[in-house]
């Protein structure tokens, strides 16, 4: 477009014009330059923004979740002893402290389980062989003493099993 002004003197008369010839190619060349550097400036910005998400994320969780898994094998292959190190009071820290609770539950219970089993196993051999010597009144008294141990035992394992949902 074309822009024109008058050109005044001192007195307010006209001394001529000034005339401005406009091209707008030029400016829209500068424009469509300047939307191409901003959205690779947007690109790169965004790129090294989810770099760093990367990075961070890989360090805040490799180690945390890294324990877990590490816990995980011990656990599946009966080590309940095995705790998880506890390193902050976050969410992973907290799963650390309700995973380490399980492993102490689990433990407890197969203890318990093993007991059981062991005082099972003494109980119907001691039946087993009263029962086949068994030649008197006292021998009788120390079957049904064996039999009602075992009866206790096995109701225990079955207490016990209840717990189990599966």
């Amino acid at each position: 477009p074309l822009i024109e002004a008058p050109v005044r003197t001192g007195d307010g008369s006209t001394l001529g014009y000034f005339y401005v010839q406009l091209d707008r190619s030029r400016a829209r060349e500068y424009a469509r330059e300047l939307g191409i550097l901003l959205g690779l400036m947007l690109a790169a910005a965004v790129l090294a923004g989810v770099m760093l998400a990367h990075v961070i994320t890989k360090r805040l969780l490799r180690q945390p979740l890294g324990d877990l898994m590490e816990a995980t094998r011990h656990i599946a292959t009966g080590n309940f002893a095995h705790r998880v190190p506890v390193r902050k009071a976050d969410e992973l820290g907290r799963l650390a402290q309700a995973f380490n609770t399980m492993a102490a539950y689990l433990s407890s219970l197969f203890r318990t389980v093993y007991a059981s089993t062991a005082e099972m196993a003494r109980s119907s051999q001691l039946i087993l062989a009263k029962a086949q010597g068994a030649s008197g009144e006292e021998d009788l008294a120390e079957i049904k003493s064996a039999a009602k141990r075992l009866a206790r035992v096995v109701e225990r394992l079955h207490n016990l099993s209840r717990q189990f949902k599966t």
